[in-house]
């Protein structure tokens, strides 16, 4: 509930649909006749959107009052959400022992229109990361494939002067993979710390999600490599030459 305030001096609050259907301008100093011949002040304004939310504040007007005696209910905001609240809601609960069926105590969300838990492993299922997996994918293909393609020349230099291909495959790829891991390292305990920040559940399923899209990149940069390593020709040499 956002309040709009008017005033500093204390007086009721209106619901911003009461105060467009009244047609009252809510600023200092307004004062409103009541029907014992007196008035009020009016504090200020609060919105409540119709998103879902239950009702009982849309069309009010609140008045601000000291934290004693007995109210009709009770209201807690709470994050991360805990099993242990329900049983806690029922401590302030005062009946004189008579307490018909309709007023038996009830634990209600406020709203519930995105239901009434957060499974934030099931959220991470719903969303799609073949775009992210895609990507990373292409991205670490494109780089294996231009640290080769820039060192052609000196590829084909080395089978002409007698290395076997398979083992300069083997040779770019080391080398690929020695910036490569430590940079896939570093990405996942950096994807570690993004996961377990500001969530109050397991923070390995959005780990594994992420985990995934760095090594399938890791993946593509050494195979990227090893291909076009292979597909570097000596016969081409002069043809590398005349294009460097």
């Amino acid at each position: 509930m956002k309040k709009q305030p008017a005033t500093s001096e204390s007086g009721i609050w209106l619901s911003s649909d009461l105060a467009a259907d009244l047609g009252i301008d809510v600023r200092p100093k307004v004062k409103l006749d009541t029907a014992s011949g007196g008035s009020v002040s009016v504090a200020g304004q609060y919105e409540y959107p119709e998103d879902g939310r239950l009702p009982v504040l849309a069309y009010n007007a609140v008045s601000e009052v000291p934290a004693t005696g007995f109210f009709d209910a009770c209201w807690i905001e709470i994050w991360p959400e805990n099993p242990a609240l329900d049983e806690l809601l029922t401590f302030p609960i005062r009946s004189n022992g008579t307490i018909s069926p309709d007023e038996t105590p009830k634990i209600q969300q406020l709203n519930a229109s995105e239901g009434t838990a957060f499974d934030g492993s099931q959220r991470l299922e719903r969303i799609p990361s073949w775009f992210f997996l895609v990507a990373s994918v292409v991205s670490g293909a494109l780089i294996g494939f231009a640290l080769i393609w820039t060192r052609r020349l000196q590829l084909a230099s080395t089978l002409h002067a007698g290395v076997h291909k398979i083992s300069l495959s083997v040779q770019m790829t080391t080398e690929t993979a020695i910036f490569a891991l430590p940079a896939a390292a570093l990405s996942l305990g950096l994807g570690l710390l993004v996961a377990m920040l500001d969530n109050p559940g397991s923070p390995w399923p959005a780990y594994f999600s992420g985990s995934g899209v760095i090594a399938a990149g890791i993946a593509a940069a050494l195979v990227a490599t090893a291909g076009a390593t292979l597909s570097i020709s000596e016969s081409r040499l002069f043809r590398y030459f005349k294009s460097r």
